[in-house]
């Protein structure tokens, strides 16, 4: 992909925000592109010169989102996975997850898979070598699980602080072996 331009670069940044926005307020299925639009205060021509439909913002957001994450080790990943679940509605997970589940089934499961073995893969890199541990990718995969199910249970309002560091502290002691 080529780099964008300074100014291509600050409208997408300003369309993001502008449909990050208008996701948040109606949901994702429900903003249209003239939502966007008109939350940007942009013409059609220069929305659509940036994005070809809402599918493509939230995808671009999301990978806009992931970007920021630095950690390249099994704790400073589990203490970004804490801060994003200690204010689960500031990151884009609920808007994701209404996307994803409002796909259909065989393309729901598909990019789902995907995005699980993907996930995977991280936190295999992240484990290094666990003492104790013979199958990393177990141990990712249940990793990847315990999470999946705790931001669910961050967006239905049912898991305070002291569920999460129980859950982070078993998740330490899990992967040290």
């Amino acid at each position: 992909m080529n780099a964008l331009s300074p100014t291509s670069s600050r409208a997408r940044e300003h369309l993001r925000q502008a449909a990050v926005a208008e996701f948040r307020e109606r949901g994702f299925w429900r903003t249209t592109m003239d939502h966007v639009r008109l939350a940007a205060d942009v013409s059609r021509g220069g929305l659509y010169y940036q994005y070809a439909n809402t599918e493509e913002i939230l995808l671009d957001a999301l990978a806009h989102e992931r970007s920021g994450d630095e950690a390249n080790d099994l704790e400073g990943f589990l203490t970004e996975q804490a801060t994003a679940l200690h204010d689960i509605d500031a990151t884009l997970r609920p808007i994701a997850y209404e996307y994803v589940l409002g796909l259909p089934a065989d393309h729901r499961r598909a990019l789902l898979a995907e995005q699980f073995r993907q996930a995977e893969g991280v936190v295999v890199g992240m484990l290094g070598e666990v003492s104790g541990v013979d199958d990393r990718a177990f141990l990712a995969r249940q990793i990847v699980r315990r999470l999946e199910g705790l931001s669910i249970a961050a967006m239905a309002g049912a898991l305070d602080d002291v569920d999460l560091e129980r859950e982070l502290a078993d998740l330490r002691t899990l992967a040290a072996g």
